[in-house]
């Protein structure tokens, strides 16, 4: 019995522990989501898992947005088909799956400014 006992509360443990190990990104650091900005350079070498967030995207939301976009869309700065879109200037998106994630702005000429983001979670 005590052996069952134990073995319950180490999965209960455990199961509130593991959302701890999430890491919340914060997007460009400094910089925030602004043009100008190398994201490739900002996202190398970072590890990006389920559950993590990107937190917060920081930006003007009068000129800028954050839009989550296909693969396509990502490589053409074709944004007619936007999966999700957020203006509010603190934009927090959670990674819910193992896939690229493609990110852009889809105000004026953000995407082809290179103001888009990709990045891959494990």
């Amino acid at each position: 019995m005590a052996i069952k006992l134990l073995c319950l509360f180490v999965i209960v443990v455990s199961m509130l522990v593991a959302p701890s190990f999430a890491t919340e990104h914060i997007v460009g650091d400094l910089a925030g989501w602004e043009l100008f900005v190398d994201y490739n350079a900002w996202a190398n070498g970072k590890d990006f898992k389920v559950g993590d967030t990107l937190r917060v995207f920081n930006y003007n939301g009068a000129t800028h947005n954050v839009a989550e976009i296909d693969a396509s869309a990502f490589g053409s700065c074709s944004l007619t088909d936007i999966l999700y879109s957020d203006d509010s200037g603190k934009t927090t998106f959670t990674l819910e799956a193992a896939k690229d994630y493609y990110f852009t702005s889809s105000k004026l000429n953000d995407c082809n400014s290179n103001l888009r983001l990709n990045v891959n979670v494990q």
